[in-house]
């Protein structure tokens, strides 16, 4: 079960990442989304597979980023975020449930897969099942691009439901108090290492910065240093 089972397929989780996501939404689109939208362009992909795409932030970003004759698939495991999305694009993109603690085949394999900030709230087990699923349904010319918030970072943006799930499922490192922490903690290495398994080349890797002028964005991030928000993976298959 992934860290936040029990409560992800729910519409009070749903309320709850929808409140938090406002609060990074000058973040992602000015910081990660441009660099995703950037290497997505440059693949000139046909098709497209989304994983967790919540209600469409990352979804919105894919659209100018693609031809229009390249198709986009949209999945997420939360029926209330998928109906946000399917309101926005459905003429559009493929809007698609998918659980990706225990993803089925599909018969389809695509030139770009993409994760956005999903498998930092998953376990071990669902990480490798994730993993092997995107290897499986990426051509052997495709790019799987996968992002997290920086394992250095630590959301002061909390929810009480994420804390609550959090504190059910994991035990805090020693020194934490659990109240500043909504994500679990994985160092780098451990990212690379796990996604390398199922026969993934990390090909690039980029960490995403906070600069130092970024308290102009707002009130919200007073009291931040700079450092590493966001990390994303590109990874191909490992025979190219």
């Amino acid at each position: 079960m992934g860290i936040l089972a029990g409560g992800v397929e729910s519409r009070e989780f749903a309320e709850q990442w929808l409140m938090r996501l406002k609060r990074w939404d000058t973040v992602r689109q000015t910081l990660l989304f441009p660099r995703l939208r950037e290497i997505i362009s440059d693949h000139q992909p046909s098709s497209v597979f989304e994983i967790g795409c919540g209600e469409g932030s990352a979804t919105a970003m894919l659209i100018p980023a693609v031809s229009n004759d390249c198709s986009i698939t949209a999945t997420d495991i939360n029926q209330t975020l998928l109906t946000e999305c399917k309101k926005k694009f459905e003429s559009r993109v493929t809007i698609a449930s998918l659980d990706i603690r225990n993803p089925p085949s599909i018969g389809q394999q695509f030139d770009v897969i993409l994760c956005c900030s999903v498998l930092m709230l998953v376990d071990d087990a669902t990480l490798r099942r994730a993993a092997a699923w995107m290897r499986a349904h990426l051509k052997d010319s495709g790019i799987a691009l996968v992002s997290i918030v920086h394992p250095s970072w630590t959301l002061a943006a909390n929810t009480a439901l994420a804390q609550e799930q959090l504190s059910k499922t994991i035990t805090f490192p020693a020194g934490w108090d659990g109240v500043s922490l909504s994500l679990y903690y994985r160092n780098t290495a451990w990212y690379r290492e796990k996604l390398s398994e199922p026969q993934f080349y990390v090909k690039t890797e980029e960490t995403i910065t906070l600069p130092i002028d970024a308290e102009r964005l707002g009130a919200r991030f007073s009291g931040f240093d700079t450092k590493p928000v966001y990390w994303i993976l590109m990874l191909t298959p490992s025979c190219t």
